[in-house]
């Protein structure tokens, strides 16, 4: 599966071995699906690689999140409650 610019989409649709990603029975545009026999010259799957770095360095940076605190699962409280 490879995430490119949705501008890009129906261009890349017309190559062999290539789909629209479906997920939840919704087609993605800027998803799509390139089949191994799309990609076994080195070049192709280059090409693809280029494709999808170039569209996330586009993207904006997403949000980071912050690490959870030691001891603050909810597993570890259900394990200690168990204990005692």
């Amino acid at each position: 599966m490879c995430r490119i610019d949705p501008a890009l989409h129906d261009e890349a649709l017309k190559q062999e071995g290539v789909e629209t990603v479906v997920m939840k029975g919704r087609p993605c545009p800027g998803h799509v699906f390139v089949a191994s026999n799309a990609v076994k010259a080195n070049a192709s799957l280059g090409r693809w690689i280029d494709l999808c770095l170039e569209h996330n360095a586009a993207l904006p940076a997403g949000k980071q999140k912050k690490p959870a605190a030691r001891g603050s699962s909810k597993a570890g409280w259900r394990a200690s409650r168990l204990d005692g």
